[in-house]
This record gives structure tokens, C-alpha cells and sequence, in this order.
């Protein structure tokens, strides 16, 4: 019979949920009749008497039966206890030394990661502190200015130039780092800026558009370019195509319409060398002024960069006569080939038509002798059906 076979009679006792309060509850109210008030603790007394000397017995009867393997277990266990008192020094000094490492290493570390995430934390705050005070003094300077269209457009569009540029110093300092968006301020902030942007490139965009020889004016037409540049370039890029191609095509169409009246010619290429003569002050303006840049090492003019953007491969004014060449030749070429009075009268006066062409061309570039330059040439193989 086993060891387990042997208690089999006292699983209650080997149960780990035993508890000894409820059991003797148990006990003494199995052996006791509830309707009396008598209680009988004898009977319950007797009956764990019982059951310990059964348990004595059963003891007493494995240590004869194992007594072998016990003899062992306790060789085992004073060789265990010897091993323990040996390396017990060892352990005492081991302990000793990390109690040591603990006390002079790992606490002062401890200390110092503290430190350092609280210096961290103090550097944070104060680079954030900064970072606010900047970008309060932006904002200032912006709120200062009139942004009404009246007030961006006075000055020759000096405040737009001015507003614009805080915009873009603005919009560096909040892309620049990661702390700015961290405040609210700074994020309510973006939504104004938004809209404040689109209203100067609004105003800039329109003032591109509607710029003619008459009201030129350099000064304006350097806020504007600068204006865009800060904030919206593709929009500066965008205009100047613009208007290139409506000053050409408005050209192409005013002579082409006035070759049934050569008296007019005369007036009608003055006006031709007057948009002529406005890309050259553009393109001078544009040449006078750098671009901004984030790397200065790669900065450049204006006019430059607006070239490469544009692919542009000469000046604006031979770009314009180049277009005007192009747009008339084939249609003066058709008038001639019509015959009729109207090809006559322009064959009759080729030489006062070569010479109005001669004299706008030269008025645009600002020389008296440009019988060799390329726009003149251009211009005059666009009439030479007249021959």
C-alpha cells in the first residue's frame, strides 16, 4: 500500500483549502444533536485522538518500511548543510560587494538618469519659452500692419512686400522645429495665417495680371515679385507666363489687325515697343534682387531662378519680338499671297514698314544702331514677304 493509499481516510486534512476552524466546526456539530442544549465535546476530541494515532502508526510504519532511503536523505542533508556553511563566507562577501556596487554605483546612476530627465525636461521648457517669445514677436509685426487692400497696396505694395516676408519667417519657424505646434497658441494661429496668405497672394496675383506700360511702376512690380516669392512662388511663376503671353498675343492681334491700314502701323508698333520696353525694366528688376534661399551657398537673383523654373533660354524682350515674329509672319505671308489692294498698299510702303519695325525694336532695347541684334533681325525676316 502506498503512502497515498494510506491517507486516502484524510483528504480532508491534505486539502489545501483545509481550514481548521471550519473543519472543527464541523466536527463538534456532526456530533452533537441540534435539538439539545447540551454540547458534546468529548466525542469530537476523541475522534482527532484517533485519527492522530492512526496517523502515528502510519508514520511509524513507512519509516520501518523506507527506513533505507531515509538514512540516505539524511547523509543527503548533512552533506547540504556542510556545502551551505562552506560558500556561506563566499555568499556573506558576495552580498557585501553588491550591497557596496548597489550603495557607491547603481544608486548614484539612478540619481543622475533622475537629474538628467528633469534637466531635460527644465531644457525642453525653456527652448519652448524661446520658441513662444519668437514667435509672439512675428506675430506682432504682423498684427501691426493693415491688411486691409487699401494698406497692402499702398507704397507700391510695400507693406504687401513686408507682411509677406514675416509670413514666410513665420512659416519657417513653425516647419523648422517640433516644438511650436506644441503650444495652442501657435496651432490657433495657423488657421489665421492660412487666410492671410491667400489674401496677399490674391492681391499680388492680381496686380501681375492687370500690369500694363502705363502704370509700370518698378518699385511696385519688385514688392509684388518678393511678396509671391515668400509665400507662393509657383504663383510668381505662373503670372509672369501670363504676362509674356498676353502682352504677345495683344500685340500679334493689334498689328495683324492694322496691316489694312499702314498709316496706323506707326502708332500701333509704338505701343508693341512700350510692352517691349516694360519686360526689359521687369527682367532688370528681377536680375537687381537675390532669391530667397534656405541654403545661401546656392542662392541667386530672381531672374534666374525664375528662367530655370520657366525654361526660358533668353531675355523676356527677344522672347517677345521671337513671339511677335511668329504670330505675324504667317499672317502678313497670307495677305500677300490674297493680292488685292491691301497687299498692294503694304508692298508699296515695305521700306516705311521696315523702318517702323526698325525704329520700335530699337526704341524697346534702348540703342540707336541694332542692326545687329537679334530681335531686330528676327522682326524683319517676319516682313520680308513684302519683297
Amino acid at each position: 500500500m502506498t503512502a497515498t493509499q494510506d491517507l486516502s481516510d484524510y483528504e480532508t486534512y491534505t486539502d489545501e483549502s483545509f481550514v481548521p476552524v471550519e473543519f472543527a466546526n464541523g466536527l463538534v456539530v456532526s456530533t452533537n444533536d441540534p435539538e439539545t442544549t447540551n454540547i458534546d465535546i468529548l466525542t469530537s476530541l476523541k475522534r482527532l485522538k484517533f485519527d492522530l494515532r492512526d496517523l502515528n502508526k502510519k508514520i511509524k510504519k513507512s519509516i520501518d518500511v523506507n527506513y533505507e532511503s531515509l538514512i540516505d536523505e539524511f547523509e543527503n542533508l548533512e552533506k547540504l548543510s556542510s556545502t551551505v556553511n562552506e560558500i556561506n563566507p563566499a555568499l556573506s562577501h558576495l552580498n557585501s560587494s553588491y550591497m557596496r556596487l548597489q550603495k557607491e554605483i547603481v544608486d548614484p546612476y539612478s540619481e543622475c538618469v533622475r537629474l538628467h530627465l528633469a534637466l531635460k525636461k527644465i531644457h525642453q521648457t525653456s527652448t519652448l519659452i524661446r520658441s513662444s517669445l519668437y514667435f509672439i514677436a512675428l506675430i506682432t509685426k504682423i498684427e501691426m500692419i493693415d491688411s486691409s487692400d487699401h494698406s497692402l497696396r499702398a507704397d507700391n505694395y510695400g507693406n504687401l512686400e513686408l507682411i509677406s516676408e514675416h509670413l514666410f519667417k513665420l512659416k519657417q519657424y513653425i516647419s523648422g522645429t517640433p516644438y511650436p505646434r506644441t503650444l495652442k497658441i501657435v496651432r490657433d494661429y495657423e488657421l489665421f495665417q492660412s487666410s492671410l496668405v491667400s489674401h496677399c497672394v490674391n492681391i499680388g496675383s492680381a496686380y501681375l495680371k492687370g500690369l500694363t506700360p502705363r502704370g509700370y511702376n518698378d518699385q511696385g512690380v519688385l514688392n509684388v515679385a518678393k511678396s509671391l516669392m515668400y509665400i507662393s512662388p509657383s504663383t510668381l511663376y505662373n503670372r509672369l507666363q501670363e504676362v509674356m503671353t498676353k502682352l504677345s498675343s495683344r500685340s500679334i492681334n493689334l498689328i495683324s489687325r492694322n496691316f489694312n491700314n499702314v498709316d496706323t502701323l506707326e502708332n500701333v508698333f509704338r505701343q508693341v515697343s512700350m510692352d517691349a520696353k516694360m519686360l526689359t525694366s521687369m527682367q532688370n528688376v528681377l536680375e537687381s534682387n537675390m532669391w530667397i534661399e534656405d541654403d545661401e551657398s546656392s542662392a541667386s537673383n530672381m531672374w534666374n531662378q525664375i528662367q530655370k523654373f520657366l525654361d526660358l533660354n533668353a531675355p523676356l524682350c527677344t522672347i517677345f519680338w521671337r513671339d511677335i515674329a511668329t504670330g505675324i509672319e504667317p499672317r502678313l505671308k497670307t495677305i500677300i499671297q490674297k493680292g488685292g489692294p491691301i497687299a498692294g498698299n503694304l508692298k508699296d510702303s515695305k521700306e516705311s514698314i521696315k523702318q517702323t519695325v526698325k525704329n520700335s525694336v530699337s526704341d524697346s532695347l534702348g540703342k540707336t544702331d541694332d542692326g545687329d541684334s537679334m530681335e531686330l533681325t528676327i522682326m524683319l525676316n517676319s516682313v520680308r514677304s513684302l519683297d
